[in-house]
């Protein structure tokens, strides 16, 4: 109404503010709002908000790998997501939302957890290294478009800043071996796999040019680098070691009306690679679906040989996240099954001729992601609650001044 327009800001942690905006992009108004907040829209008048609160939490529930039943390990009051577990795997790391800004929580298989805050960094997305000892973040420059990789040592609270890059196109990620984190840090017209285990100068895995960012998407183990690369009518697996080497073609599989495989992930002793073959649009970005669900196994060949993939055929509609167990016995995924869509953690062994298994088969809610113990004997992912919703009004007659939320 007019002219106005409706924009969110994040705030500290992942509290959101609601902005109105005039035609020229001023901001007349800036309405905090509760955890929760889904969507809104102007009222008949132009004088309000109608705003929709999402009333769900999650709890973090752990599941034997070897089978077994599941159970609550948070109690299941907040948005719960677990990151990682910690050294011993007696804890799974745990990223909660709260008012005040995001906090880790350390939540033990048996015993009382313990919170620990983060800084406040408006619009951050933190990451945890493997061991559960160290949060990773960015940090926007002001007035640039360039951030900083900060580090924060969670048993000293010790800040460091770790590096500094663009910030459009990149991605940062935990690998599932090796302890490391790795980053991709932008210069120009190229790109830098780099790695860090939360202290010291990063070093460089491996420079790529820019523009193969949203063309494909890189594993790394140690000091090489895996990725699928398009060549006429077929995908090539590519694998590259260190910062100099000439890549080498390892396997090669038939793109598919040029959807060529997608994600991939190296095996934690480093021999093998999994990845999939992408089908018809699930709804889920980077999913392999259900045109073609299955798994594709590549163990790494010697020196100028190629591998001939090993298909796996998981049963699923969709799958994503793939993650091997630590012996390489298995790897688990999200998967999707049913008109529904429904999802689960679901085990693929790798031996010949074992079926794959759904862990969470006596969980109907849906699960998007999820973290492997360190000995590979559990799982970790949140599971929802869900306690209905609320519709709120936010009030703007004072526009210029300060508006705010109450529940209808």
């Amino acid at each position: 109404p007019r002219g106005n327009a409706l924009t969110f800001e994040a705030s500290a942690g992942r509290r959101p503010i609601m902005a109105v905006l005039d035609s020229a992009g001023r901001a007349l108004a800036r309405v905090p709002l509760p955890l929760g907040m889904v969507w809104a829209h102007f009222t008949s008048d132009g004088r309000g908000l109608i705003l929709r609160e999402s009333r769900t939490t999650t709890a973090i529930r752990v599941v034997p790998v070897a089978g077994g039943p599941v159970r609550d390990i948070t109690p299941g009051e907040a948005d719960d997501s677990p990151l990682g577990w910690t050294r011993d795997g007696s804890a799974v790391v745990v990223a909660r939302p709260v008012d005040s800004g995001d906090a880790i929580v350390v939540a033990p298989i048996s015993g009382p957890s313990r919170e620990i805050a983060l800084p406040r960094v408006a619009g951050a997305r933190h990451f945890v290294t493997s061991d559960g000892q160290v949060a990773l973040y960015n940090v926007a420059i002001p007035k640039s478009d360039r951030v900083r990789l900060m580090s924060l040592d969670l048993s000293t609270r010790r800040e460091t800043v770790l590096s500094e890059y663009e910030a459009r196109g990149i991605g940062m990620y935990v690998s599932a071996s090796g302890g490391e984190f790795y980053f991709l840090e932008r210069h120009g017209s190229q790109v830098e796999i780099r790695a860090t285990k939360g202290a010291g100068s990063p070093r460089v895995i491996r420079s790529f040019p820019a523009n193969m960012l949203g063309k494909t998407t890189f594993a790394v183990h140690g000091n090489r680098v895996a990725w699928w690369e398009a060549w006429r009518d077929s995908s090539l697996l590519m694998v590259a070691e260190g910062t100099a080497t000439a890549p080498r073609v390892i396997a090669a599989v038939a793109a598919g009306n040029k959807k060529g495989p997608v994600e991939i992930a190296w095996s934690y002793a480093g021999r093998s690679i999994v990845s999939g073959v992408q089908g018809a649009a699930s709804g889920t970005p980077g999913a392999t679906t259900s045109a073609d669900a299955a798994m594709l196994v590549i163990d790494v060949p010697p020196p100028g040989q190629r591998a001939t993939p090993r298909r796996i055929e998981t049963g699923a509609q969709y799958w994503f996240d793939a993650r091997w167990l630590p012996d390489d016995s298995g790897i688990a995924v999200v998967a999707g099954y049913g008109v529904a869509g429904q999802s689960h953690i679901l085990l693929v062994p790798t031996r010949q001729g074992d079926a794959p298994v759904i862990l969470t088969r006596d969980d109907p809610q849906e699960k998007w992601s999820y973290v492997v113990s360190p000995d590979g004997k559990l799982v970790a992912y949140p599971g929802y609650r869900f306690h209905g919703s609320a519709v709120w009004r936010a009030d703007l007659n004072g526009i210029l001044g300060t508006a705010g939320a109450t529940k209808r």
